[in-house]
């Protein structure tokens, strides 16, 4: 009698997790909430390419909205707010550093535009930065160390060699390879 009870309870178990992918949920007021929409939404073939798009960004949004409300609501975890601030305060911080950086973009080209050729007809970015110097404050780091002129062959070959052979992965090959090399004046 034992053995069949224990049968019945494991398909009885099996058929109720057949049944749904989902968790009953109640909201606060004791209102049943209901389960987010499925996994998978195929778009009425008769839609727009824009319409489909539309849809899905909908179907994102009522997903969000459904999984987020049980963590902003009175019963929901505090930190959730605290978190939602926080982020919601880096995006916006985030966003006004990009703003910044795009305004001075925006200055770096126009003053490249108004550079005229140098040297061997290029144009310099030094000289675009003096231009722009002229109209709002530049910033800049003064380093100490080597300088590598990478515009010309032989200066982005010296320095891609003697950066490779300050890595402890390629360095001690390199050093192997270049002392194999038959140097001839």
């Amino acid at each position: 009698m034992a053995k069949s009870d224990a049968k019945k309870s494991r398909e009885s178990e099996k058929s109720e997790s057949e049944k749904s992918e989902f968790v009953e949920v109640t909201a606060e007021t004791g209102d049943h909430v209901e389960p987010p929409p499925p996994e998978a939404v195929e778009p009425d073939p008769q839609m727009s390419p824009e319409e489909i798009e539309q849809a899905r960004k909908d179907y994102l949004l009522t997903r969000f909205w459904i999984s987020a409300r049980g963590y902003w609501s009175k019963n929901g975890d505090r930190l959730a707010w605290l978190f939602s601030i926080g982020l919601l305060l880096l995006i916006i911080g985030h966003v006004g550093f990009q703003y910044g950086i795009n305004v001075w973009n925006r200055a770096i080209f126009d003053a490249i535009e108004k550079t005229p050729p140098g040297k061997a007809r290029e144009i310099q970015i030094t000289d675009a930065i003096a231009l722009l110097m002229e109209t709002e404050p530049v910033f800049a780091y003064e380093f100490e160390g080597r300088r590598y002129d990478t515009g010309r062959p032989l200066g982005l070959l010296t320095a891609s060699i003697e950066l490779a052979l300050r890595r402890a992965d390629i360095g001690p090959g390199l050093r192997e390879y270049l002392r194999t090399l038959p140097l001839e004046d």
